[in-house]
């Protein structure tokens, strides 16, 4: 019993510990890196560096913190029943592959450094490890857990568009309103 909670209790571990890079190092690496984003990818490059430009640590957080907490609670489920054990697979999956990102867009598209890189490096291969002891360890049905893969993923684009386009804009409205901060 103890190894599976470890297991199931390894994900929002890894993700917070993930954002940690991402939180500390996104706001110095996009200004660093602007230029070259910029001259490589010139018509994405400046979109994605403008749409980052409006995101401060205060909202980039938030958009984490609530991510944190539905991983949280995918999690616990988990822990406390079988039926939540699916969503949990989906959600490490669709993590696993979060990383897998990561690490591509440096060594190919990017050729350097990206934000988060450092720890995706690192823990890509923990997960995939932690995807083979789940598959050890629990007794899931394979049809239903590529029914929580697909729906993970479902679930996940929509929450990035609600993050990136009405959560982050909506906070960054109100900090500017009450004055909380000065450009981070």
């Amino acid at each position: 019993m103890f190894e599976k909670s470890l297991i199931l209790v390894s994900l929002p571990i890894l993700f917070m510990l993930h954002d940690f890079e991402e939180i500390v190092m996104m706001k110095s690496w996009a200004v660093r890196n602007e230029s070259y984003l910029i001259q490589r990818f010139p018509r994405l490059g400046r979109r994605m560096v403008s749409h980052f430009k409006k995101f401060s640590t205060s909202s980039f957080a938030l958009a984490i913190a609530e991510e944190f907490f539905l991983l949280s609670l995918i999690t616990v489920g988990a822990m406390l029943s079988p039926d939540w054990q699916g969503p949990w697979f989906g959600a490490m999956l669709v993590f696993t592959l979060h990383l897998a990102y990561h690490v591509l867009t440096a060594l190919v598209l990017i050729g350097r450094y990206v934000v988060a890189s450092l720890t995706s490096f690192l823990f890509f291969p923990l997960c995939i490890y932690l995807i083979s002891l789940f598959f050890k360890k629990f007794q899931y049905r394979q049809s239903r857990l590529i029914f929580w893969e697909f729906l993970s993923f479902l679930i996940l684009v929509a929450n990035m568009i609600f993050l990136h386009f009405w959560l982050i804009p909506h906070f960054e409205n109100w900090l500017r309103k009450y004055r909380f901060y000065h450009n981070d």
